[in-house]
């Protein structure tokens, strides 16, 4: 997993109290106190199971939304894999393609199904409970719940945790004329938006990185 980087504000701060220790200490202490302040600086994540294991990332949409917005939940699993992959420690993610093979040829009611067809150590199974990109006929405004939950294949497909999140807006304050940019290319932007999301509850993040957290909002409504 890449070092996190810090905030430009943060990173100038740290330099400046860093200076005079240059003068003070020798190069082990001053390397000591700079891993002690990264250490510092860098979120944990909410669930760290999947570190080092095989894993399985399913999305399975209520009823109502598997013809109205059929491509969104293999899109947003995806999507969450490829960032587990990148930010995670050593997690290998199950192909996707391998994983919609299966699922579109065999009934299934349950994740832990799906892990032990796949030999995976974890299965993150995502639940999307609502997810909506229209606001009226003319406005873009994605919104969306989400329910989460681990599965230890190594212990019989036992849930190990499980998340409930609030309500995903974006844009948070003001919807965007459909007219200005078409409903795929907002699908993708708002499914990038949730996957950053989901993927910084399992993967070690840096607080003053997080890009995301300025364009989204968590609304309990």
């Amino acid at each position: 997993m890449d070092r996190p980087y810090f905030g430009r504000r943060a990173f100038a701060l740290l330099l400046l109290l860093a200076l005079p220790l240059v003068a003070t200490a020798g190069c082990a202490s001053l390397f000591a106190t700079w891993a002690y302040i990264a250490h510092q600086d860098t979120e944990k994540p909410d669930c760290d199971k999947l570190e080092g294991k095989r894993v399985v990332v399913v999305c399975r949409p209520v009823t109502e939304l598997q013809f109205a917005n059929s491509n969104a939940a293999p899109e947003l699993a995806t999507l969450v894999g490829e960032l587990l992959k990148e930010h995670g420690k050593k997690i290998v993610i199950v192909s996707p393609s391998e994983v919609g093979r299966w699922t579109d040829e065999n009934n299934w009611r349950d994740y832990p199904e799906i892990g032990k067809a796949m030999k995976a150590d974890m299965v993150v199974g995502i639940d999307l409970e609502q997810f909506s990109l229209l606001q009226g006929s003319t406005l873009l405004q994605g919104r969306s719940r989400v329910n989460l939950a681990v599965y230890d294949m190594k212990d019989g497909g036992k849930r190990i945790w499980e998340k409930q999140l609030p309500q995903l807006v974006f844009p948070p304050n003001t919807p965007i004329p459909a007219s200005d940019r078409s409903e795929a290319d907002f699908q993708r932007q708002y499914l990038t938006e949730i996957a950053g999301h989901i993927s910084r509850l399992f993967c070690a993040h840096d607080p003053d990185n997080d890009t995301t957290a300025d364009t989204k909002v968590l609304d309990n409504n």
